[in-house]
């Protein structure tokens, strides 16, 4: 008798159907589809397509799954970027830009204004603007808008998505003391790859920097109707679609804040306040969006608890949503136990030791640049 013939046979489209196929590789990594591409024509245009593209992506954000820590740091040849993966915070690895090479050389050169849709936008003070997919490497520096090479006071950035347009958005506002007071707003189309002046800004910021928080198609900052104030009083939202200002009131923050920022956890709005006295910090979430009676406190760092606190950055939920990791003091990571109300030791990035002074988080996707200004925008995936 002869033994069985144990042969794998190559795997082959007609052997599944092909809603099997798609349903199987939309739960991969972003690595693991790059590769698949070379397979054939027929893995390269399935992956390459619009409809999958986004289908992966609603996988991973509905799974909180294929997310990456990005990392700002100094190393004293000038800023570097790193990306580790956030379920395991290991295998961090450097991520490759334009902006990496820039002879300006200094802490703080490279920043990252936000993320949306595996995208990144990024500043540096001498290049200008760039988004970039740092899981395909494909990149567009932005055209320089003619009032960026004017000097200014403060300026605000956000980057968000308009899914009535299908758009990539990115808004800066300016803020100038000469020859008077004033303000400018400027947004940027990635589909027009153009920026237009909308208008000024109505409003007042009590610092002279900040990154919009992206959510539900607008952007938010916290600011003051009265200039010269000392205390922020409202959110302003920026909606991505209509492209108009509008206000939202503030939960019912303690009055002695010393600072107060609007982030995003879980998709959700958030406020960091800060204050003077016992208690340094409390966390509010906004549970529904645009109703103020939904902000409740997410949780309160103590005094005594981790040491001297003068910044804290909520980044992700866990994939069990019972843990929250935090930024403390620009760069000190912890899980933050929302049943037990405790904060853990600070837990450690395998891979690159660098001192991180930002850290921001990043779905892996395919979103292509490419295809949204119709033609080549920097190193993209390749074509083997």
């Amino acid at each position: 008798m002869e033994p069985p013939n144990r042969t794998l046979k190559p795997l082959t489209t007609s052997m599944l159907p092909l809603d099997v196929i798609v349903d199987i590789i939309s739960r991969l990594p972003v690595k693991s589809l790059l590769r698949f591409r070379c397979l054939s024509k027929f893995f390269r245009s399935l992956i390459d397509g619009q409809d999958f593209i986004n289908l992966h992506l609603k996988c991973s954000n509905e799974a909180h799954a294929n997310r990456s820590l990005i990392l700002s740091g100094f190393t004293g040849i000038g800023t570097r970027i790193f990306s580790a993966n956030f379920d395991s915070l290991d295998n961090c690895v450097e991520v490759d830009h334009p902006f990496k090479n820039c002879r300006y050389l200094r802490i703080y050169d490279t920043l990252v204004i936000g993320s949306c849709n595996g995208l990144l936008a990024m500043h540096n003070r001498m290049e200008g603007i760039m988004l970039l997919n740092p899981s395909t490497k494909e990149h567009k520096i932005l055209p320089v808008f003619i009032k960026d090479l004017c000097y200014c006071n403060a300026y605000f950035d956000g980057f968000g998505y308009d899914v009535a347009t299908d758009d990539y958005k990115l808004v800066r506002i300016k803020v100038f003391n000469k020859p008077r007071l004033h303000s400018e707003v400027t947004v940027y189309s990635l589909k027009a790859n153009s920026r237009k002046r909308i208008g000024n800004f109505p409003y007042h910021f009590l610092v002279k920097r900040g990154n919009g928080a992206f959510v539900d198609g607008v952007l938010h900052w916290v600011a003051s109707r009265i200039p010269e104030s000392d205390k922020n009083e409202l959110i302003v939202g920026f909606d991505l679609k209509s492209e108009e200002f509008y206000e939202m009131p503030l939960p019912r923050v303690r009055d002695d804040a010393m600072s107060i920022e609007v982030e995003v956890l879980g998709g959700c709005l958030i406020l960091v306040c800060m204050y003077y006295s016992l208690q340094p910090c409390d966390v509010w979430l906004m549970k529904e969006y645009g109703v103020n009676d939904s902000w409740t406190k997410l949780f309160t760092f103590k005094e005594g608890a981790i040491g001297e606190v003068y910044s804290v950055k909520a980044l992700a939920y866990s994939k069990s949503e019972d843990k929250v990791l935090v930024d403390i003091n620009y760069g000190d990571l912890h899980w933050y136990d929302l049943k037990e109300r405790s904060l853990s030791s600070s837990v450690e990035i395998h891979g690159e030791q660098v001192d991180y002074y930002n850290v921001d988080l990043c779905v892996d996707s395919l979103v292509s640049i490419n295809a949204y200004i119709g033609g080549p925008a920097g190193r993209g995936r390749g074509t083997s």
